[in-house]
């Protein structure tokens, strides 16, 4: 809500402040739509650990679907609360903190696992006794810890870190649904799985969260204000795109030699 009625108090996008053209509200809102999404992004944290969960194929449904519909009842109760009590936007947008230290770690863990990435026996070690990989999650909070201490010299450095964190997330959401809708379209077989919504409201969900995503991914990379300055500016698609760039050009150059999908590995 503060993005959305921030950019509607200063014209909009496409709005000329000298008040010749009608704000977008429209888009504007749209601009705002990718704040509610982290009330729904619970549900991918079980994704990241299901070789450290008894009996997965069950459990990690069921966790998935109740974090979703407890986290959509309390973000719901969140939102209304944060709207009557919003107080001065000025401050209700300051910069948020780092909070994605066991996804960052389950996932750097999986691409060691397949090779995927530099120094991956290291990154792949699962520590004796405590059964988790201990390497990925410490070099994980070490980053964190130090990508936070950014904030101090450079708040415009440190938002354009951040900036990646949604649009990143929004385009794994694309590439797995994207694929599941391929198959479905296809008539190929999806993976053997002990929790299925089934052939009509699977089809459903999967559009209506494709469709969704896209939206969100598209407007995650706009300014939150018309005309911003290097501090309000998105970075996302300058950060995204170098590191996109970079992980293109050492996927090409060196880890196709030596990455192992994790389809061949059931195979």
């Amino acid at each position: 809500m503060g993005p959305c009625a921030s950019l509607f108090e200063q014209g909009g996008v496409g709005g000329i402040h000298a008040g010749l053209r009608l704000p977008s509200r429209e888009v504007a809102c749209l601009i705002a739509f990718t704040g509610p999404i982290y009330a729904l992004i619970g549900p991918d944290a079980a994704v990241h650990i299901p070789e450290e969960v008894p009996d997965a194929s069950r459990i990690v449904p069921l966790a998935m679907v109740s974090t979703l519909v407890i986290n959509g009842v309390t973000g719901l109760a969140m939102a209304i609360t944060y709207a009557y009590c919003l107080g001065p936007l000025d401050a209700a947008t300051e910069p948020e903190t780092i909070s994605n230290v066991a996804t960052a770690s389950r996932q750097m863990f999986a691409f060691a696992r397949d090779r995927g990435i530099p120094f991956a026996r290291f990154f792949s070690h699962i520590c004796p006794g405590l059964d988790v990989p201990l390497n990925a999650i410490l070099i994980s909070a070490l980053f964190t810890a130090l990508l936070s201490l950014i904030n101090l010299g450079s708040t415009v450095a440190f938002k354009a870190i951040l900036a990646i964190g949604v649009v990143a997330l929004l385009k794994s959401y694309i590439t797995s649904i994207g694929y599941i809708l391929l198959k479905r379209i296809r008539g190929e077989e999806l993976l053997p799985r002990r929790w299925s919504l089934g052939v009509p409201l699977g089809w459903f969900c999967n559009i209506v969260g494709w469709a969704y995503v896209i939206v969100a991914f598209i407007f995650a990379f706009f300014p939150i204000s018309n005309h911003p300055s290097a501090v309000s500016m998105n970075w996302a698609s300058a950060v995204y795109g170098g590191v996109a760039i970079v992980a293109t050009a050492y996927y090409f150059l060196y880890a196709r030699r030596l990455y192992i999908p994790p389809l061949s590995r059931l195979a």
